[in-house]
């Protein structure tokens, strides 16, 4: 209970530690923002799942599409065939 008390009473005096490391975090954040957001004006927009242009779009691939596999600890469910 003295300890407590103690520590709820050196709250305040973390706050210019606080302040201390919160700053530069908050400028390696934005910093790290602002090139990502330089890169998606140079180079595009580009999430790896959408097509380039609408030629890609159009193509077929077969109808052959990826099976969902869920990451489970245990054992995969395509690998067991009963």
């Amino acid at each position: 209970s003295i300890i407590g008390m103690f520590r709820l009473m050196l709250m305040p005096c973390l706050i210019p530690l606080i302040l201390l490391i919160s700053i530069p975090l908050a400028w390696t954040v934005a910093w790290l923002w602002f090139a990502y957001q330089l890169f998606c004006q140079i180079f595009g927009d580009y999430d790896g799942t959408r097509a380039q242009n609408n030629e890609s779009r159009e193509q077929d691939n077969g109808g052959a599409e990826t099976p969902f596999v869920p990451a489970t600890p245990f054992v995969s469910p395509m690998t067991r065939q009963i």
